[in-house]
């Protein structure tokens, strides 16, 4: 998916119909994913799993792909504009930069 999205950036003039299908799949699979972590962290520490270590490494992971997320939200929103963005990217990515 992002490198389907880095190849159509990478052309002059990129047009958001062209990637809007692969960002919405990023976004919304990230919407799964961040839950589903904490919550298998969750359940790490509860029944006290060795699995602890690669949990906490990879908690700020996590944070990082929201934020790099975010960041593309507010980017994406700034070139193509909020009309054109509001169906492709989840509005809590944006409103977070606000």
């Amino acid at each position: 998916m992002i490198k389907k999205i880095m190849q159509e950036l990478s052309n002059d003039g990129a047009e958001l119909k062209n990637m809007s299908e692969f960002l919405s799949i990023i976004y919304h699979d990230n919407e799964i994913a961040h839950p589903t972590f904490r919550a298998w962290k969750r359940a790490v520490e509860w029944m006290n799993l060795p699995y602890l270590e690669s949990a906490r490494n990879l908690e700020p992971l996590f944070q990082e792909i929201k934020t790099n997320l975010e960041h593309s939200a507010a980017e994406l929103e700034r070139i193509y504009g909020a009309k054109q963005t509001k169906y492709i990217i989840p509005s809590f990515y944006i409103s977070a930069l606000r």
